[in-house]
């Protein structure tokens, strides 16, 4: 029901599967800096109120090697309160990738002006989290 709505506001998701993969990090955590894309009070549902929407930038390699381009999609959690997402979940917006399922091991890469990743002993992994 999104899609339509983020392509009104200029963020074409077309190329993208309609649907999120989640990434559990921990006991890794991130924190949020300069989203590429923020959207505000996106009214998106008949029902449901207004949300806050951030977008930020994600490359995803699997097996080492190949990588996916695609965007962590955060919708704010002060905006939807009802909805309780866990803090060390990142959800990703992917072309449809054949062969992930759960408990599938993907490396994440985002550009550090956006979204810093620390890893449970401190390091910051030149923004890469496995």
């Amino acid at each position: 029901m999104q899609i339509p709505v983020f392509r009104a506001l200029g963020l074409d998701l077309r190329g993208f599967h309609p649907g999120t993969v989640n990434i559990r990090i921990a006991p890794n955590s991130y924190r949020v800096k300069v989203p590429r894309i923020t959207y505000r009070a996106v009214t998106w549902h008949p029902v449901a109120r207004p949300e806050d929407f951030s977008f930020f930038d994600v490359r995803v390699l699997r097996d080492g090697a190949d990588f996916i381009e695609g965007f962590i999609y955060r919708p704010h959690p002060e905006t939807k309160p009802e909805h309780f997402q866990a803090s060390d979940v990142l959800e990703l917006l992917l072309p449809w990738v054949p062969g992930i399922h759960y408990g599938s091991v993907l490396t994440l890469a985002t550009p550090t002006d956006q979204l810093a990743i620390t890893l449970a002993d401190g390091a910051h992994p030149g923004n890469a989290t496995r």
